[in-house]
């Protein structure tokens, strides 16, 4: 798996090697609408069809979440709110373990990727950039292996701890953060810190109050993005999570291993509803820090 990935990341990498890419703005000219319906009608299906799937996908599982019994008929036999009781009775905790596990990754994220942005961009640090894209091609199965393998010893023995679940999210996270905060980090002009350092600020004055502030936008952007597959990440946390740690995602498995397709249907919308709750929240921070 890892030697299959390493070749398509090292190709992808060889295509990109030596190019840069810049946008070219200008004063945009008044755009006439396509109105032709040879044009208009199949990509209106095509778009259509792609929206459709997933949320038909979506509304199924949340009819089965409110279902009494649903076999081979259309529509179930009945539908029950008893599902969505039962996970906030017995389930709150993992409830809590994923937003506590999730906010850890995503502390842990923002500051290294913040400084790994940085480096990248202002001191071309292109193997610091290699480096902390290494997680991309190492599947979660096998990190979470290397994980269990490297710290199941004294003196750091943290296998079957919450710590080392935070870290593993980190890092299988980590690139999508860094990608983001690299963005921000390229369209801030180095004449801005150049004139904070000039007028007596230090390196680290310049960091906090200047190139954080500006990062704002990329750094909630990445935050996002990390949240979310950190709450709903499975791989790894199958094989790290303790007992007492067991997230949502955690759960959905195990319901699914017991054949409580019900449960595990109200916990996976519950996941889903917590995380279009603070996409919101965090579209709404990033709507009212732009002005």
């Amino acid at each position: 798996m890892v030697i299959v990935a390493a070749i398509f990341f090292w190709l992808q990498r060889l295509a990109t090697k030596g190019k840069d890419y810049g946008t070219v703005s200008g004063k945009p000219k008044k755009v006439k609408l396509n109105t032709k319906k040879a044009v208009t009608l199949p990509l209106f299906t095509y778009t259509s069809l792609v929206v459709l799937l997933p949320v038909l996908t979506v509304f199924s599982v949340f009819i089965q979440s409110i279902a009494t019994t649903w076999g081979r008929d259309l529509l179930p036999r009945g539908f029950t709110l008893d599902h969505y009781a039962t996970i906030f009775t017995r389930s709150t905790d993992n409830i809590m373990n994923s937003i506590i596990l999730a906010s850890g990754a995503l502390v842990i994220s923002v500051i290294v990727a913040t400084l790994v942005s940085y480096f990248v961009v202002r001191q071309n640090a292109t193997k610091l950039d290699f480096i902390a894209s290494i997680p991309l091609v190492v599947p979660g199965i096998a990190l979470g292996i290397a994980f269990i393998q490297t710290f199941n010893t004294a003196p750091l023995q943290l296998t079957g701890t919450a710590f080392l679940l935070i870290v593993a999210y980190a890092i299988r996270r980590m690139p999508y953060m860094i990608r983001s905060t690299m963005g921000s980090m390229m369209a801030i002009r180095s004449d801005i810190e150049e004139a904070s350092v000039n007028l007596g600020a230090s390196r680290l004055l310049t960091l906090t109050t200047i190139v954080g502030p500006l990062m704002l936008p990329g750094i909630v952007a990445g935050s996002i993005l990390v949240f979310v597959t950190v709450i709903k990440e499975t791989s790894v946390t199958i094989l790290l999570a303790p007992s007492e740690w067991a997230p949502m995602s955690l759960m959905v498995f195990q319901n699914i291993l017991r054949g409580q397709m019900y449960t595990a249907s109200a916990m996976a919308i519950l996941i889903i509803g917590v995380v279009l709750i603070l996409q919101l929240v965090a579209n709404r921070l990033t709507k009212n820090s732009l002005y």
